[in-house]
């Protein structure tokens, strides 16, 4: 089913957006893929192509609102961009989004990414893109899992009741932004390969966000990609008798 979500995406020219990409070996940018042999890969030392079998796909980003399946019969993108213009224009412009690094950037069981902590303008974004949006949704895969199994999330009710009315569970005081980069990741030697990327990403200790992305998953494509790109610059829009 078609989906879509809120991502924040580097600058294509940024160093991190551009290794991040290079692993994942999308670039979701330019909506093309990348030479499978290329330096950051190398630098891992040990790299095999199932590693981004699932992340591949979705490109480099940190979600920030979503993930929501729809109708494409019934959809208005629209009203979607128009959404999240309305909660842009509330936020302080000269308050940052920020992403600071946390201290164990690299982190997962069977995944490997950069985790962040939002500072709290990134959060209150985040906050109400995920009260805003899910009602351009019809389902989700948490939603899924939870109607297939009622006692998904045991005597954790509130994350039942979240994905309900929101779609997923894992938002507002649970919400951790990520990069993902490899997933699956299975490695007898994992150690080396957590070092390895604590090098090519650890100096990314903070990160500004200066754009956020409408993306879409087609019934026919094989990756995300962008729909429409908010550059906070632009934001407050003008107010003016009409504006409400």
């Amino acid at each position: 089913m078609a989906k879509f979500a809120i991502y924040y995406i580097p600058p294509a020219d940024s160093l991190l957006y551009q290794r991040g990409s290079a692993i994942l070996g999308y670039d979701i940018r330019a909506r093309q893929t990348l030479p499978a042999d290329n330096p950051t890969r190398q630098a891992l030392g040990e790299f095999h192509s199932d590693w981004v079998e699932m992340s591949q796909y979705y490109g480099f980003h940190v979600t920030t609102a979503g993930t929501y399946e729809y109708d494409p019969m019934t959809f208005a993108w629209d009203a979607v961009i128009e959404t999240v213009a309305d909660i842009l224009d509330v936020l302080d412009p000269h308050t940052p989004l920020e992403l600071l690094a946390s201290p164990d950037l690299i982190w997962g069981k069977s995944f490997v990414g950069l985790r962040y902590t939002p500072n709290q303008a990134f959060q209150t974004l985040h906050t109400l893109l995920c009260a805003m949006l899910p009602q351009y949704g019809i389902l989700s895969r948490p939603m899924r899992k939870l109607q297939q199994d009622p006692q998904a999330f045991g005597t954790a009710h509130h994350l039942a009741h979240r994905t309900t009315r929101y779609f997923t569970p894992y938002i507002y005081d649970n919400f951790v932004p990520h990069f993902t980069l490899l997933n699956p990741f299975v490695s007898a030697k994992p150690a080396p390969i957590f070092e390895a990327c604590q090098t090519l990403f650890g100096e990314f200790s903070v990160v500004e966000v200066q754009s956020i992305c409408v993306v879409n998953l087609s019934d026919d494509a094989p990756w995300y990609h962008i729909v429409h790109e908010f550059d906070r610059g632009q934001f407050p829009r003008p107010y003016s008798v009409t504006s409400t």
